[in-house]
């Protein structure tokens, strides 16, 4: 999608998080930090190019999912790559306009090489919802719960039978 249908729909989503109990619709497309100083290349006060972590995707990419510059995150990755579906080899949007064409660019993020750059508004690219989050919460995934589960009720079972045999 273009730029501005990626920042709308972004600014659309909700979420309901059922193990919480919240609904979170504060969606927004990553930001760009500039200037990045972790950048390879810096030109004016701007920023591009490879192993750019100050900015969301390019943290994503190279510490969260394990990417490597020159290489497509689907080739090289970490095993946190596995936590996500249909990410593609391709380029996402950022929600930071690029400044010196606010009104026809944009910053982006290619995740087929980890490179940051900007681009015309009218491209279709990618967009990847973000917002601001306790990262650091641990949710129990449902199969954990299953086995806690599964695990009381054995539990219960065995003081239930012992109960019962003690009765007899």
């Amino acid at each position: 999608m273009n730029w501005s249908a990626a920042t709308t729909s972004a600014a659309n989503l909700s979420y309901y998080d059922s193990v919480r109990g919240v609904t979170y619709d504060d969606w927004r497309l990553p930001d760009t930090l500039q200037p990045d100083p972790t950048c390879s290349i810096q030109s004016g006060g701007v920023s591009y190019v490879d192993n750019c972590t100050g900015s969301e995707m390019g943290y994503m990419f190279y510490t969260n999912l394990g990417g490597s510059a020159g290489s497509s995150i689907a080739s090289v990755h970490s095993s946190n790559y596995d936590l996500f579906t249909n990410v593609q080899s391709d380029y996402y949007w950022s929600g930071l306009e690029y400044a010196p064409r606010p009104s026809t660019d944009a910053w982006s993020f290619l995740f087929n090489g980890g490179y940051q750059s900007n681009g015309g508004k009218h491209f279709e690219l990618f967009a990847w919802g973000v917002r601001q989050g306790d990262v650091a919460a641990t949710v129990p995934a449902p199969g954990t719960l299953v086995l806690m589960g599964l695990g009381l009720a054995g539990l219960m079972g065995a003081r239930g039978r012992r109960r019962h045999s003690t009765i007899w």
